[in-house]
C-alpha cells in the first residue's frame, strides 16, 4: 500500500499533481487542482475533474476517468479498481475541469515502486468551456450558455468562480480566454 505525498501550492496559477503507487502496482492518482480566477481564491477549487492517461508520444487511450475535487482542490482517480494497470513507464496526461481547457503533461513517469511526486508549476486550469459541446475552444458557443445563464444561481458549469451566481464575473472570465484552445494528447 502506498503513501500520499502531500503539497501545498504557493499560488493558484500552479497545479500540482502528486501520484500515489501500490508497489508492483500503479493504483491511485492523487492530485491538486487549481481551476482560476475562484471567488474566494482559496478553499474554493472543488470541480469535476476528467483524467486521460495516454501510451507515451501516442493517441492511445488508456484510461479515462472522471472524479470529483475537494474544496482544497484535491482530487482522487483509481485506475486499478477501474481495470486499468499502469505503472513503471512514462506516459502523456491530459486533465481539464467541467468547465475549463485541458491542460497536457508530457513524459510523466508513473512509477510502480514508490510513491512518485510532480509538481508542475504555470499550469491552472484556464476558465470558460461552458457550451453542451466540449471543442477545447473558448468562443461564442461558450459566452451564449452564459448569457442563458445569467443570474442563475443552480447552473455551476457556468459559475466560473463559483460565488454562486451566473453574472458579469463569469463572462468577463470567458471574454479573458476568448479565442484561447486547451492543449492536445
Amino acid at each position: 500500500v502506498g503513501s500520499e505525498i502531500k503539497t501545498s501550492a504557493k499560488n493558484s496559477s500552479e497545479t500540482r499533481l502528486t501520484l500515489l503507487v501500490a508497489p508492483g502496482q500503479f493504483c491511485e492518482i492523487i492530485f491538486k487542482i487549481f481551476p482560476e480566477k475562484r471567488i474566494p481564491r482559496e478553499g474554493n477549487w472543488s470541480t469535476e475533474v476528467t483524467l486521460q492517461i495516454f501510451e507515451l508520444n501516442t493517441n492511445n487511450l488508456l484510461y479515462e476517468g472522471k472524479s470529483q475535487s475537494s474544496d482544497l482542490g484535491k482530487v482522487v482517480f483509481e485506475p486499478c479498481k477501474e481495470g486499468s494497470l499502469l505503472g513503471g513507464q512514462s506516459y502523456d496526461l491530459l486533465i481539464r475541469g467541467l468547465s475549463h481547457l485541458s491542460r497536457s503533461f508530457k513524459e510523466v513517469f508513473l512509477n510502480d515502486k514508490r510513491p512518485t511526486e510532480l509538481e508542475l508549476q504555470r499550469k491552472e486550469l484556464l476558465a470558460g468551456e461552458t457550451s453542451t459541446v466540449y471543442d477545447n475552444y473558448v468562443n461564442a458557443l461558450d459566452i451564449s450558455t452564459q448569457v442563458r445563464a445569467f443570474n442563475s444561481t443552480s447552473d455551476i458549469k457556468n459559475d466560473l468562480n463559483r460565488d454562486n451566481k451566473g453574472n458579469t464575473l463569469d463572462i468577463s472570465n470567458t471574454i479573458f480566454n476568448f479565442y484561447k484552445s486547451g492543449e492536445e494528447n
